[in-house]
Parts: structure tokens; C-alpha cells; sequence
């Protein structure tokens, strides 16, 4: 049981006993003033309708109050998930980027890496083709003669 509950509960519990304790002063006609004119009537009934009012607007003022939090709970729920979403589709937007660059990235790393595997092809084309002249022509004798 929630402590509010309990305690309008426990509050509605003592109003009745007294009000069954002190029944005949309750019921008692008295006479009223309101301003123009004067009226018998029992004063504990009066007092007992405005306790009971009270109660009423106070228990419909809570569950307005109540209303009102869970309908706040559901729009800002709602619109936690469109973050959401808004989230996860921007983090996918990044990967999409970032698979993209890397595409590139490793793309123009396999070109330079070709360029670079060319590039030192030929000068080792270039050095046996210098040092086969070199090898047809005799080693020159160092020989005193």
C-alpha cells in the first residue's frame, strides 16, 4: 500500500470514529450566520460536508497530478525513442563513413604499394641490365708483368 493511501486512509478512520463518537453534538441544530441571513442546522454535519469536500478535491487534485505525470512520462518516452533512433541511425551514418574512407584509404594503399612494387621492379631491371655488360667484359688482371 502506498504511504498516501495509508495515511488518507488512517486520517478517513480517526474522522469516522470521532464522528460516531460525537454523533449527537453532530446532529445538533445550531444557529448559523451567513451575513443576510440565519440558519439552523446542525453545525457537525456542516463541518463533516466540508471535511468530506475537502477530501474529495484533495483525492481528485492527486489523480490530476497523477494523470498529468504519466501522460509527461509517455510523451517523454516517446521522444527518447526518437533519439534514440536519431542516435543509432547517425552512429550507422558514421560507420557508413568510416567503412568508406577506409575503402579508400586501403584502395589508394594498394596503388602505392603497386606504384612502389614498379617503381623498384624497374630499377632492378635497370641494375641487371648495367650489370650485364660488366659481366661479358673480362675482370682486369692485376698480375705485375
Amino acid at each position: 500500500m502506498k504511504p498516501r493511501t495509508l495515511v488518507m486512509s488512517v486520517v478517513t478512520a480517526l474522522v469516522t470514529v470521532f464522528v460516531i463518537l460525537n454523533w449527537n453534538v453532530f446532529i445538533t441544530p445550531t444557529p448559523l450566520s451567513f451575513g443576510f441571513s440565519t440558519i439552523e442546522i446542525p453545525l457537525g454535519m456542516v463541518m463533516l460536508a466540508l471535511t468530506l469536500g475537502t477530501y474529495v478535491l484533495m483525492t481528485t487534485y492527486a489523480n490530476h497530478l497523477r494523470k498529468s505525470a504519466l501522460i509527461q512520462a509517455g510523451i517523454s518516452a516517446e521522444e527518447l525513442q526518437k533519439q534514440r533512433r536519431l542516435a543509432d541511425q547517425a552512429e550507422a551514418s558514421r560507420f557508413t563513413e568510416l567503412r568508406n574512407f577506409l575503402n579508400e584509404e586501403f584502395k589508394q594503399l594498394a596503388e602505392s604499394r603497386a606504384q612502389f612494387h614498379r617503381d623498384v621492379n624497374e630499377r632492378l631491371s635497370a641494375l641487371e641490365n648495367r650489370r650485364e655488360p660488366m659481366a661479358a667484359s673480362p675482370p682486369p688482371d692485376d698480375s705485375p708483368a
